[in-house]
């Protein structure tokens, strides 16, 4: 029974973590895609949009979102097969 109870809890928490994980992936994805893309615009055809140029947190932050969602969903998804 105990046994039981253990398994069950961790698989009601493991579509969270996952869903958390995936999202944040996403979002880290979605960031890095946007900078590429207004940096290239900037290059290709002279925009001189501002985003954040200077600040090195917002450089950083979402490729380590990108790192950690993708190794979190991987992990969780060879854990609990």
């Amino acid at each position: 029974m105990k046994e039981k109870i253990i398994k069950d809890s961790q698989v009601l928490a493991y579509p969270r973590w996952k869903l958390f994980f995936d999202i944040l992936l996403i979002i880290g994805l979605f960031i890095v895609l946007g900078k590429l893309c207004i940096l290239i615009g900037n290059k290709l055809f002279d925009l001189n949009i501002v985003f954040f140029r200077n600040s090195l947190l917002f450089n950083i932050v979402p490729f380590f979102m990108s790192i950690i969602g993708a190794i979190g969903s991987e992990t969780l998804a060879k854990k609990y097969k």
